[in-house]
Protein backbone atom coordinates (compact mmCIF):
# COMPACT_ATOMS: atom_id res chain seq x y z
CA UNK A 1 0.00 0.00 0.00
CA UNK A 2 2.82 2.21 1.23
CA UNK A 3 5.57 3.70 -1.69
CA UNK A 4 8.03 4.89 0.64
CA UNK A 5 11.33 3.53 -0.51
CA UNK A 6 13.54 5.37 -2.99
CA UNK A 7 14.37 9.21 -3.28
CA UNK A 8 13.79 11.93 -0.54
CA UNK A 9 10.79 13.06 0.03
CA UNK A 10 10.59 16.59 0.94
CA UNK A 11 10.50 17.17 5.13
CA UNK A 12 7.24 18.93 4.69
CA UNK A 13 6.47 21.51 7.72
CA UNK A 14 9.19 20.59 9.86
CA UNK A 15 11.34 23.68 8.92
CA UNK A 16 12.53 25.61 11.53
CA UNK A 17 10.86 22.44 14.52
CA UNK A 18 13.11 21.50 17.35
CA UNK A 19 13.76 17.80 17.58
CA UNK A 20 11.01 17.12 19.95
CA UNK A 21 8.53 18.66 18.46
CA UNK A 22 8.78 16.78 15.18
CA UNK A 23 8.73 13.98 17.39
CA UNK A 24 5.52 15.83 18.88
CA UNK A 25 4.13 16.16 15.17
CA UNK A 26 4.78 12.23 14.93
CA UNK A 27 2.88 11.22 18.23
CA UNK A 28 -0.06 13.49 16.65
CA UNK A 29 -0.38 11.01 13.31
CA UNK A 30 0.16 7.61 15.22
CA UNK A 31 -2.55 8.95 17.75
CA UNK A 32 -4.66 9.14 14.52
CA UNK A 33 -3.63 5.29 13.78
CA UNK A 34 -4.26 4.59 17.35
CA UNK A 35 -7.90 5.91 16.94
CA UNK A 36 -8.47 3.79 13.30
CA UNK A 37 -7.30 0.77 15.42
CA UNK A 38 -9.68 0.74 17.88
CA UNK A 39 -12.59 1.14 15.76
CA UNK A 40 -11.05 -2.05 14.64
CA UNK A 41 -10.98 -3.34 17.70
CA UNK A 42 -14.34 -2.44 18.91
CA UNK A 43 -15.44 -4.31 15.59
CA UNK A 44 -13.78 -6.96 16.28
CA UNK A 45 -14.58 -7.41 19.67
CA UNK A 46 -18.24 -7.83 18.50
CA UNK A 47 -17.04 -10.73 16.45
CA UNK A 48 -17.67 -8.30 12.99
CA UNK A 49 -15.56 -9.18 10.23
CA UNK A 50 -12.30 -6.70 10.04
CA UNK A 51 -11.08 -7.25 6.42
CA UNK A 52 -7.73 -8.23 6.96
CA UNK A 53 -6.25 -6.30 4.38
CA UNK A 54 -7.24 -3.10 7.06
CA UNK A 55 -5.91 -4.64 9.89
CA UNK A 56 -2.57 -5.14 7.72
CA UNK A 57 -2.52 -1.66 6.72
CA UNK A 58 -2.51 -0.25 9.99
CA UNK A 59 0.19 -3.24 11.53
CA UNK A 60 2.07 -1.87 8.64
CA UNK A 61 1.73 1.36 9.44
CA UNK A 62 2.62 0.86 13.35
CA UNK A 63 5.52 -1.54 12.42
CA UNK A 64 6.95 1.28 9.54
CA UNK A 65 5.98 4.07 10.95
CA UNK A 66 5.26 4.29 14.63
CA UNK A 67 8.47 2.01 15.08
CA UNK A 68 10.60 1.59 12.57
CA UNK A 69 10.43 5.19 12.27
CA UNK A 70 9.50 7.26 14.96
CA UNK A 71 11.06 4.96 17.29
CA UNK A 72 14.05 4.46 15.66
CA UNK A 73 14.85 8.33 16.28
CA UNK A 74 13.70 8.10 19.60
CA UNK A 75 16.11 5.02 20.55
CA UNK A 76 19.12 6.12 18.13
CA UNK A 77 19.23 9.78 18.61
CA UNK A 78 17.03 11.78 21.19
CA UNK A 79 17.66 8.61 24.26
CA UNK A 80 21.49 9.05 23.62
CA UNK A 81 21.46 12.88 23.38
CA UNK A 82 19.53 12.81 26.77
CA UNK A 83 22.17 9.75 28.08
CA UNK A 84 25.08 12.20 26.88
CA UNK A 85 23.25 15.28 29.14
CA UNK A 86 23.51 13.30 32.42
CA UNK A 87 19.90 11.31 32.21
CA UNK A 88 20.22 8.05 33.19
CA UNK A 89 18.99 5.44 31.13
CA UNK A 90 18.61 2.49 33.37
CA UNK A 91 16.00 2.99 37.06
CA UNK A 92 14.57 6.34 34.82
CA UNK A 93 12.30 7.34 32.15
CA UNK A 94 14.51 6.64 29.07
CA UNK A 95 14.53 2.63 30.50
CA UNK A 96 10.59 2.61 30.93
CA UNK A 97 10.29 4.24 27.92
CA UNK A 98 12.09 1.67 25.92
CA UNK A 99 10.38 -1.16 27.62
CA UNK A 100 7.09 0.49 26.84
CA UNK A 101 8.85 -0.34 23.36
CA UNK A 102 9.29 -3.70 23.48
CA UNK A 103 5.50 -4.35 25.45
CA UNK A 104 3.76 -2.52 22.21
CA UNK A 105 6.30 -4.61 19.40
CA UNK A 106 5.01 -7.76 21.86
CA UNK A 107 1.22 -6.86 20.64
CA UNK A 108 1.86 -6.14 17.24
CA UNK A 109 2.93 -9.75 16.89
CA UNK A 110 0.21 -10.76 18.47
CA UNK A 111 -1.66 -8.87 16.41
CA UNK A 112 -0.30 -9.72 13.18
CA UNK A 113 -0.30 -13.40 14.08
CA UNK A 114 -4.44 -12.96 14.96
CA UNK A 115 -4.66 -11.12 11.37
CA UNK A 116 -3.24 -14.50 9.84
CA UNK A 117 -5.93 -16.68 11.47
CA UNK A 118 -8.63 -14.46 10.06
CA UNK A 119 -11.87 -16.84 8.45
CA UNK A 120 -11.00 -19.11 10.84
CA UNK A 121 -13.45 -18.47 13.37
CA UNK A 122 -13.92 -15.82 16.14
CA UNK A 123 -11.18 -16.62 18.26
CA UNK A 124 -9.27 -14.68 15.36
CA UNK A 125 -11.29 -11.71 16.31
CA UNK A 126 -11.39 -11.94 19.45
CA UNK A 127 -7.22 -12.58 19.88
CA UNK A 128 -7.23 -9.42 17.31
CA UNK A 129 -9.24 -7.44 19.21
CA UNK A 130 -7.27 -8.12 22.86
CA UNK A 131 -3.92 -7.35 21.36
CA UNK A 132 -5.20 -3.74 19.79
CA UNK A 133 -6.74 -2.90 22.72
CA UNK A 134 -3.82 -3.75 24.50
CA UNK A 135 -1.74 -1.93 21.95
CA UNK A 136 -3.27 1.37 22.27
CA UNK A 137 -3.78 1.52 25.83
CA UNK A 138 -0.26 0.91 26.18
CA UNK A 139 0.57 3.65 23.06
CA UNK A 140 -1.89 5.94 24.42
CA UNK A 141 -0.52 6.17 28.09
CA UNK A 142 2.77 6.02 26.80
CA UNK A 143 2.92 9.08 24.03
CA UNK A 144 1.29 11.01 27.17
CA UNK A 145 4.84 10.47 29.32
CA UNK A 146 6.76 11.11 26.53
CA UNK A 147 5.09 14.50 25.46
CA UNK A 148 4.59 15.62 29.01
CA UNK A 149 7.33 14.46 30.55
CA UNK A 150 10.26 13.03 28.78
CA UNK A 151 10.44 15.59 25.95
CA UNK A 152 10.43 18.79 28.24
CA UNK A 153 13.08 17.10 29.95
CA UNK A 154 14.98 16.70 27.29
CA UNK A 155 14.57 20.23 25.96
CA UNK A 156 16.00 21.40 29.74
CA UNK A 157 19.01 19.41 29.11
CA UNK A 158 19.68 19.22 25.59
CA UNK A 159 22.25 21.64 24.78
CA UNK A 160 20.32 24.27 22.40
CA UNK A 161 23.29 23.88 19.64
CA UNK A 162 22.20 20.43 19.62
CA UNK A 163 19.27 20.35 18.46
CA UNK A 164 20.20 20.87 14.68
CA UNK A 165 22.79 17.77 14.96
CA UNK A 166 19.33 15.45 16.30
CA UNK A 167 16.92 16.88 13.55
CA UNK A 168 19.90 15.79 11.05
CA UNK A 169 20.07 12.74 12.48
CA UNK A 170 16.08 12.21 11.98
CA UNK A 171 16.74 12.25 8.25
CA UNK A 172 19.64 10.12 8.39
CA UNK A 173 18.09 7.69 10.69
CA UNK A 174 15.14 7.69 7.38
CA UNK A 175 17.47 7.02 4.75
CA UNK A 176 18.85 4.16 6.30
CA UNK A 177 15.56 2.74 7.12
CA UNK A 178 14.39 3.39 3.22
CA UNK A 179 11.80 5.93 4.74
CA UNK A 180 12.65 8.94 3.45
CA UNK A 181 8.80 10.51 3.19
CA UNK A 182 7.08 8.27 5.43
CA UNK A 183 5.47 11.27 7.55
CA UNK A 184 3.58 12.35 4.52
CA UNK A 185 3.08 8.28 2.78
CA UNK A 186 1.50 7.26 6.36
CA UNK A 187 -0.35 9.90 6.77
CA UNK A 188 -2.27 9.46 3.46
CA UNK A 189 -3.32 6.11 4.67
CA UNK A 190 -4.04 6.76 8.26
CA UNK A 191 -6.63 9.68 6.68
CA UNK A 192 -7.86 7.07 4.10
CA UNK A 193 -8.84 4.57 6.98
CA UNK A 194 -9.93 7.10 8.84
CA UNK A 195 -12.69 7.77 6.52
CA UNK A 196 -13.35 4.29 6.13
CA UNK A 197 -13.90 3.34 10.25
CA UNK A 198 -15.77 6.92 10.35
CA UNK A 199 -13.00 7.87 13.05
Amino acid sequence: MTRIIGGRAPRGDTGGMKATEILIREHDLILRGIRVLEAMARLANTATAVPADDARAIIEFIRKFADGCHHAKEEGVLFPAMEASGIPNQGGPIGMMLMEHEQGRAAVRKMDDAVSAFGTGPAALEAFSQAAFEYTTLLSNHIFKENNVLFRMADQVIPTAQDAVMVAAYDEHEAKASASGAYQCYHAMVEGLEKTYAV
